[in-house]
């Protein structure tokens, strides 16, 4: 049974006096009795009233919902299932992958590599971008920092000048990736400057990350680290890409 205030009840009883409109626009009608101008409002009365109950119940609705919510981001435990995740938890998994994607980025930019590869499952699978000696599918973290980090990469490059996340940004995260855009090198064995920037997704599960999707530009790739000049080679940019 849902309770309206009195003073609801009086603005829905309420009908405009219509007597002196009628009798100033068809002088020659009869008067309309009391009787006759309520014989709607009964109906008048029901659609009101339909419609102050849609709005109340929507309100409580939306006040309980809010209530729940806020309890469980104090409580850290929630009462509103969204694919089978409390908000909570949701909450509690984005800012733990933000946290894993800085300390991988900080471990970089250290050169400590055996702390980076740490963060990553065993199972881990790199997708590299374009068509270069280091581009494709790598899959396990041995490959994955053997044969591609640690000798596609930085075993091209002069140890001493080797600075990887020297700039670096997280640019977006949810409860399953984390999305980073990183800036370094150094001077490689063959006398030309590898400072790429690289965009980087990392899929995260169990803490770990489990799988990296990484852009960068491949004809520095191809020139510095593979010895392989293109026709035109690198040109200074006017508005270089900025993050």
């Amino acid at each position: 049974m849902i309770h309206v205030p009195r003073r609801n009840l009086a603005i829905i009883s309420y009908v405009p006096p219509v007597t002196a409109c009628r009798r100033k626009c068809a002088p020659n009608s009869p008067p309309v009795s009391r009787h006759s101008m309520n014989t709607t409002t009964p109906r008048l009365q029901r659609r009101l009233l339909s419609i102050w109950t849609m709005f109340t119940s929507a309100s409580r609705s939306w006040t309980e919902s809010w209530k729940i919510w806020q309890s469980g981001r104090r409580n850290r435990i929630g009462a509103i299932p969204i694919s089978g995740l409390r908000l909570a938890d949701m909450s509690e998994r984005r800012v733990a992958n933000i946290a894993l994607a800085e300390t991988y980025y900080r471990a970089l930019e250290a050169g400590d590599f055996e702390a980076l590869a740490d963060l990553h499952a065993d199972d881990v699978i790199f997708n590299l971008v374009g068509s270069t000696p280091v581009s494709g599918r790598w899959i396990g973290k041995a490959e994955c920092f053997g044969p591609l980090v640690e000798e596609g990469v930085v075993g091209q490059l002069v140890p001493e000048t080797v600075q990887f996340s020297r700039k670096w940004r997280i640019m977006c995260a949810d409860d399953d990736r984390v999305v980073g855009l990183m800036y370094g090198g150094g001077d490689t064995k063959n006398g030309e400057q590898y400072l790429q920037t690289y965009c980087q997704i990392m899929t995260i599960r169990d803490g770990k990350i489990s799988e990296l999707h990484e852009f960068f530009d491949t004809a520095l790739v191809e020139l510095a680290l593979n010895d392989n000049p293109t026709r035109k080679g690198p040109t200074d940019i006017a508005r270089p890409f900025e993050f």
